[in-house]
This record gives C-alpha cells, structure tokens and sequence, in this order.
C-alpha cells in the first residue's frame, strides 16, 4: 500500500511544481518529538488538503499522516479512487457523531499513527481561524480526560 501512496504524493508533486509557486511548511522539525501527532485544520477539500499535508510530510522526510475521511466520500465512485492515493480511515458524518468521530481518532492516535482531522464547523471566510471547541473536548472525552490534560 505504501507504494501506493508514493504514486499518489508523486501525482501531487507534479501538480504543485506547475500549478503553484511552491508549499512551503514552518515548525516540521518538532514533529518527530510527538509519536501521537495530530493535526487539525478547517475544511475546505478533503482531497485536496489530504494530498498537501501529506506532500509536505514527505518532502520534509517525515512519516505520512492518516487522514480521516467522511464514510459519506467511500460510496462516491469517482472520488473512492483519489482517496485511495492516501492513507485514509473512514469516520462516519452527520449531526451528533463528535463522539464516534473522535474516537475513531483516538484509536489510530493510540496505534502512534499520525492523524489529521478537518473540522467542518471551523470554515473561515473572515479569515479568522479558530479549533473548534467541541472537537477538542469530544478527541479529550475520547483519550478519558479533559481538555486541559489533553492539550
């Protein structure tokens, strides 16, 4: 599977090098430290988000992070082959599944794989970017404790 991966970060890399002026990532160096990294971001394209964070992983020698998907995009027949490309895990959609999402979360943070999560409700057309509440207390009620220990 790790082959293919690498063929989708190299689709990826073709498509930064003659469509952008470059990707550029601040602060890599400290990941290492933290075999349960998890990172978070707002939600815009989950192909297209998944397959930058993950490029920018590889092009800093760094270990690819397990991207959570909606179960909704496995039953899409034209993106179910893009996803593919990723080393993704289904979470299930829909109102009142921060819980279950989280723990989903959980179980590959706890299997010391990188994990990246995007909060839908963390959208931003101001400009303005915010962690949503929520999403931290239900990954802390997850890990069983508070926010301030999970932090």
């Amino acid at each position: 599977m790790r082959s293919l991966h690498h063929t989708g970060l190299g689709i990826i890399r073709l498509l930064v090098q003659d469509t952008t002026d470059g990707v550029e990532a601040h602060h890599v160096d400290a990941i290492e430290e933290h075999p349960r990294t998890l990172y978070i971001s707002n939600h815009m394209d989950i192909v297209r988000e998944a397959a930058i964070i993950n490029y920018t992983l590889d092009q800093n020698d760094r270990p690819l992070a397990h991207l959570a998907a909606g179960d909704n995009l496995f039953k899409n027949s034209i993106i179910r082959p893009l996803l593919a490309l990723q080393p993704l895990f289904p979470v299930p959609r829909g109102k009142g599944q921060g819980l279950a999402i989280a723990a989903t979360v959980e179980a590959q943070l706890s299997q010391s794989k990188h994990t990246w999560v995007a909060q839908g409700p963390g959208r931003s057309r101001s400009g303005r970017i915010e962690t949503h509440p929520n999403l931290l207390a239900n990954l802390a009620a997850a890990h069983g404790t508070n926010i301030e220990e999970y932090l």
